[in-house]
């Protein structure tokens, strides 16, 4: 129970044909003029060509973005929370049959759970884009952090079936919480040019800590 893509368009130069230029009688008519050979234009290096040439390659994975201490402190603490995050979904069905539940309602547990987070990330997603919610979102994001691990703590005393039913309950809404605030928080941090790199290490270190979290619990 410890406690987240040119090619250009290649058009072909057309030379009209010569078209004979008719008199008044056949002894004016003029020869009918050969076409011309057309002309292979010269590849000029332009200022913007050399612009684009000198434009250097994307990179698939920024890590400048460690040199920010914002993007530090968020990476610290995704790790550390996804630690235990997943644990409760993972143990919950195998700890209420411990406690003497039958089968069927021990997995009920893992329904409400999943239940109460289907509603819980849209809802914390309106209220995190409320107008006076938005610039403060990093103090929600907070929050949810803080409510999860509670849930965490109290829920591990549960010794029935009815306090297993209330912490899903309350477990369900601050996972929602977590999940929808998460990577609002980190574009906040690291700013919208760096998001894409940045949401691909975050996810890389939370993957580990997922690998590392429920089987060492």
């Amino acid at each position: 129970w410890k406690s987240g893509g040119s090619v250009l368009p290649s058009g072909s130069i057309w030379l009209e044909r010569g078209v004979p230029h008719l008199g008044r009688d056949a002894s004016e008519l003029l020869p009918l003029v050969p076409p011309k050979k057309p002309e292979t234009p010269a590849i000029e290096n332009t200022p913007d060509d050399s612009n684009k040439k000198a434009k250097p390659k994307s990179k698939l994975l920024d890590f400048s973005v460690f040199r920010d201490p914002g993007f530090i402190i968020y990476t610290v603490a995704a790790s550390i929370m996804v630690l235990g995050l997943f644990v409760p979904p993972v143990f919950v069905v195998s700890y209420a049959k411990e406690l003497g539940n039958e089968d069927t309602k021990s997995a009920l547990l893992l329904s409400i759970l999943g239940f109460i987070d289907i509603f819980a990330r849209p809802t914390c997603g309106i209220i995190a884009g409320l107008q006076w919610v938005r610039p403060r979102c990093v103090y929600l994001f907070s929050f949810a952090l803080i409510f999860n691990g509670t849930t965490d703590l109290v829920g591990s005393l549960s010794t029935d079936y009815t306090s297993l039913v209330v912490f899903c309950i309350f477990f369900g809404i601050s996972y929602g919480m977590v999940g929808a605030l998460q990577f609002e928080v980190l574009m906040a941090v690291v700013g919208t040019e760096k998001f894409s790199s940045a949401i691909g290490l975050v996810l890389l270190l939370e993957a580990i800590a997922v690998l590392v979290g429920p089987p060492s619990a």
